[in-house]
């Protein structure tokens, strides 16, 4: 159906793997930041303990969980980046001829419509010039 509507299977399977990885990446986000406010709440108790050997040690888990949150931010803002130039390139660019002609065959064909073409319509060799009857 994508087809027939102008639309290109894979900008549509690249839309829905874009949203896929969105939703994945929520999900991922939400662990780290369960696993950032541990790490961070382990640091605090280790210091208030005076272990400042081992908080020391946790802090480096803190910074490589924080960059991990930065790093899912960036990959969510440019997949959401990409679905939105994609969706503007597609909604702006004109169905070609022949799939305007491929749907208006369907449609035609589910309305029990016949179509002939005119042989004498300059676009007659290439897709053909349509004449509806009843």
């Amino acid at each position: 159906m994508d087809a027939l509507l102008g639309r290109d299977s894979r900008a549509s399977k690249f839309k829905s793997l874009a949203k896929l990885t969105i939703s994945r990446i929520a999900v991922l986000r939400n662990q780290h930041r369960a696993r950032f406010s541990y790490a961070r709440s382990d640091v605090v108790e280790l210091l208030r303990l005076g272990r400042q050997q081992s908080a020391l040690l946790r802090v480096e888990h803190v910074i490589k969980e924080q960059n991990t949150l930065d790093v899912f931010v960036l990959i969510e803002k440019y997949c959401q980046l990409l679905l939105e130039t994609m969706i503007q390139k597609l909604s702006s660019r004109q169905p070609s001829l022949e799939t305007r002609w491929k749907v208006l065959m369907k449609i035609a064909s589910e309305n029990g419509l016949t179509l002939h073409l005119e042989d004498d319509s300059p676009l007659a060799p290439k897709v053909g010039y349509l004449a509806l009857l009843d």
